[in-house]
């Protein structure tokens, strides 16, 4: 799903307070207008920061993205067939999802919220622009799985490799990172530049 989608329709709109339409659009997110892609991304960039920072380790993150997932295919795929539509707009628990799936490396570096903000902050931009850019453009196979795979698993799907796409982008950053941390080399200063504490 992407952000230039058809408005919203006010005449098969799914109840509002229906378990199916609560979950496919986060609790309403999904209505807010312009770009209800980029306000999914930015909600699930922000429940990722509080799972990370009520739990460091990140291991709660990690098995809640299955459950977010399993949840969202059956969500999302009601919502569709009451609406009449596949992949409204509206629905924005793909990209929850997906941007959930950038932030998966995080751990595997040893950052969290509590780090130094010098890091935090350019590296949750970059997952965030990351995941925007892969879920806009769509290169393939991404777009394959958007035109392709239909029902509430095909609304996830596409997210999820946007999602994966995006994380082993900011995997080999952050690598590169810890790799000039531990030697650093011509290539290092693009870090300072950046502002991105090593």
């Amino acid at each position: 799903m992407t952000d230039n989608e058809q408005s919203v329709s006010s005449v098969k709109r799914p109840p509002l307070w229906s378990p199916s339409t609560l979950i496919a659009t986060v609790f309403g997110i999904g209505y807010i207008r312009p770009a209800p892609g980029t306000w999914g991304s930015l909600a699930g960039l922000l429940t990722a920061a509080l799972a990370l920072y009520l739990f460091p380790d990140g291991a709660p993150l990690e098995s809640s993205i299955f459950i977010m997932i399993a949840v969202g295919i059956v969500a999302s795929g009601h919502y569709a067939r009451a609406k009449g539509e596949h992949d409204a707009s509206e629905i924005v628990i793909d990209e929850v999802a997906g941007q959930w799936i950038v932030l998966l490396p995080l751990s595997a570096f040893g950052i969290g919220v509590n780090s130094p903000m010098t890091v935090v902050i350019p590296v949750f931009i970059a997952a965030f622009l990351l995941f925007r850019f892969f879920d806009i453009l769509k290169p393939w196979p991404i777009s394959w799985a958007d035109r392709k795979i239909g029902g509430g698993f095909g609304v996830m799907f596409d997210d999820i490799l946007a999602g994966l796409a995006a994380a082993g982008v900011l995997y080999a950053f952050l690598y590169w990172r810890a790799a000039c941390a531990a030697a650093p080399s011509i290539g290092c200063g693009v870090f300072s530049l950046f502002g991105v504490g090593t």
